[in-house]
């Protein structure tokens, strides 16, 4: 079975010829067997297609036969996905807020605002929630609930006397090539009467390089509002200290 699939994944890499131009396609193979795997036609195709994502989640290419711990993580995803719909709904999120502190000095000189979910039995990590999150399209409600939330807060820190800082909000590239984006930002702006300049826009470094275009341009139009931009995890990528002196940051 191991070499039919890989045969059949060599044939299909095999580049095509559509009208003058020459395509590649990549493939991934899940495999079920009877009766291990199911005794019906029905189980076995849900068994496949289960282990068909499994093999796309390791890369192109790739192929893996089922195993009961795939239908497992399947189970624990779909419980996961309504749970995750129902939290996105009644915004059972929290925030919590990181501090900056310039080493030197010591002094406070920001706040990161990290979501954090517990689904009433544990805390869900974010680098677990916010992928599916993602997958189902609940990113931009939850973006939009975190901006929110975030300058809500400083605007209400600001108002009792504590440290006038900006705060850093961290929002994905879907996040910023929506439409609605720069609208989004100044709503949550406006109704929290928080100043823009309190506000910092925190982009990953591969957000940067999906769209250099257009995230130029929606980088200028946010710095324009007023708002400060950086980028994080800075250096995991491709970008160069000289690449980013065309970017408002």
């Amino acid at each position: 079975m191991d070499s039919l699939a890989k045969e059949i994944i060599a044939s299909l890499s095999l580049p095509l010829i559509v009208s003058g131009h020459q395509l590649h396609i990549s493939t991934s193979i899940g495999i079920a067997c009877f009766p291990d795997d199911g005794d019906d036609a029905s189980s076995l195709l849900k068994h496949a297609d289960t282990s068909m994502y499994k093999a796309k989640e390791l890369g192109p290419g790739r192929f893996r036969f089922f195993d009961q711990d795939m239908l497992n993580d399947s189970v624990w995803r779909l419980e996961l996905e309504t749970q995750l719909r129902q939290a996105s709904a009644q915004q059972q999120f929290t925030l919590v807020y990181q501090p900056k502190v310039n080493v030197i000095d010591e002094q406070l000189v920001g706040l990161e605002a990290l979501i954090r979910w517990n689904n009433g039995q544990e805390y869900i990590n974010p680098s677990t929630f916010l992928p599916i999150a993602e997958d189902i399209g609940l990113m931009e409600s939850i973006s939009v609930w975190v901006l929110k939330q975030a300058c809500q807060q400083n605007a209400d820190w600001q108002r009792a006397g504590f440290d006038i800082v900006p705060v850093a909000v961290n929002l994905p590239a879907s996040f910023l090539m929506s439409p609605q984006c720069l609208d989004l930002i100044k709503g949550a702006l406006h109704q929290s009467s928080l100043a823009a300049q309190f506000l910092e826009i925190e982009i990953t470094e591969n957000v940067i390089m999906n769209d250099l275009e257009q995230i130029s341009q929606k980088l200028r139009e946010l710095a324009a509002l007023g708002v400060r931009i950086a980028i994080d995890d800075f250096g995991t990528g491709y970008s160069s200290l000289n690449y980013i002196h065309s970017y408002p940051i």
